[in-house]
C-alpha cells in the first residue's frame, strides 16, 4: 500500500515537470509575444523568451540553420499544442551550425527557450513579414502526429483485441493467422 502511494505521488510530481530547465524559466519572460516584438524590436532584443509551435520549414545556410516556426499555445510543461495563439505569429529559431532537416522537419513541434536576437524580414508569398529571431539556449522537439498524440489503447492493438477477444476464446486460440 505504501509503495503504491509513493509511486502515485512520484508520478504526480514528475508528470507536471517542464521540458525547460527551472533556471531558464526563471529568467524568461513568458508574457512576451511575437506581435509585441514585431511592433518594437529594439525594446525586446536581448530578452529571454520561451516560445513554441509547429515547424514550417528548415533552411541550412553556410554557418547556421534557420527554423521557421508557427507559434502555438504551450501547455503547463511548455510543450506545444495544436491550438494557435490569437495574438501569435511566426518566428525563426537560429541554430549555429548544421541542423538536419530530416530531424527538424515540417509539422514537428518545437519549444525554444532563448534570447531574442532581432528581426529578420522574409517573404510569405508576396508579402514581407518581420520574423523575430530567437537564439536558443534550450531546444526540444516533439512528434505532433495524430498517432503520437492520440495513441490507440493497448486493447485495440493486434494480435488480440483483449476486451472483446478474451472471454470467448482461450488465450492460446486464434481464429486467424498472425499478420507479421
Amino acid at each position: 500500500m505504501i509503495i503504491a502511494l509513493f509511486a502515485g505521488l512520484l508520478l504526480l510530481v514528475t508528470g507536471c515537470a517542464s521540458v525547460i530547465s527551472k533556471n531558464v524559466l526563471k529568467q524568461a519572460e513568458l508574457n512576451v509575444t511575437v506581435p509585441m516584438v514585431q511592433a518594437d524590436p529594439k525594446a525586446y532584443t536581448g530578452r529571454k523568451v520561451v516560445w513554441g509551435g509547429l515547424i514550417i520549414s528548415t533552411e541550412n545556410l553556410e554557418d547556421k540553420t534557420l527554423i521557421e516556426v508557427f507559434q502555438t499555445r504551450l501547455d503547463s510543461t511548455q510543450s506545444p499544442t495544436r491550438e494557435p495563439l490569437a495574438n501569435g505569429g511566426r518566428f525563426i529559431v537560429s541554430i549555429e551550425g548544421y541542423a538536419d532537416p530530416l530531424i527538424y522537419r515540417e509539422k514537428k513541434g518545437i519549444t525554444a527557450a532563448g534570447v531574442i536576437a532581432g528581426i529578420e524580414t522574409k517573404k510569405i508569398g508576396k508579402m514581407a513579414y518581420a520574423y523575430p529571431v530567437v537564439k536558443p539556449i534550450e531546444l526540444h522537439l516533439f512528434d505532433m502526429s495524430e498517432e503520437a498524440m492520440y495513441p490507440l489503447p493497448p486493447y485495440y492493438q493486434y494480435p488480440m483485441y483483449q476486451p472483446y477477444y478474451w472471454p470467448y476464446y482461450p488465450w492460446w486460440y486464434r481464429p486467424y493467422p498472425p499478420y507479421y
